[in-house]
């Protein structure tokens, strides 16, 4: 519990170190693509609902999708969503960018870097893209 503390900490703080950009969740049929290394896992989460997976486990999905505004700070910046299911819960931090990210493995730029909070008890670390469906 204190390393999780101690990582929502520090994202928090280094954001102040990042441009503000512009990022809206209220367009119409956008999704954000994340993935994760170490361990690998990926989700796909829109403004209806959020599937989990990570690698050699079963998908998790979440019928529940509440988007809670960071007090202080422009949504276009960092914004957070919560998850629910019958069985599980998570909270999913999504923040810009100044410069584009990187998963570590590959040379493929993001342009937000995630932390995922599933049930209260583990943290995932990613990367990911805007998709807007036409």
């Amino acid at each position: 519990m204190k390393k999780l503390i101690l990582v929502i900490f520090i994202l928090l703080i280094s954001i102040t170190s990042y441009s503000q950009t512009t990022i809206t969740f209220d367009t119409p049929q956008w999704e954000l693509k994340i993935i994760g290394t170490e361990p690998f896992w990926d989700m796909e989460l829109d403004n209806n609902d959020a599937e989990f997976k990570l690698f050699d486990n079963e998908t998790i999905k979440f019928n529940k999708v509440k988007q809670i505004f960071v007090v202080g700070m422009q949504t276009e910046f960092i914004t957070t969503f919560s998850l629910s299911s019958k069985k599980n819960f998570g909270y999913l931090t999504v923040k810009r960018c100044d410069t584009p990210c990187n998963d570590g493995m590959s040379e493929n730029n993001y342009a937000y870097e995630i932390i995922f909070i599933l049930n209260g008890k583990e943290a995932y670390y990613g990367v990911g893209n805007m998709i807007i469906d036409n």
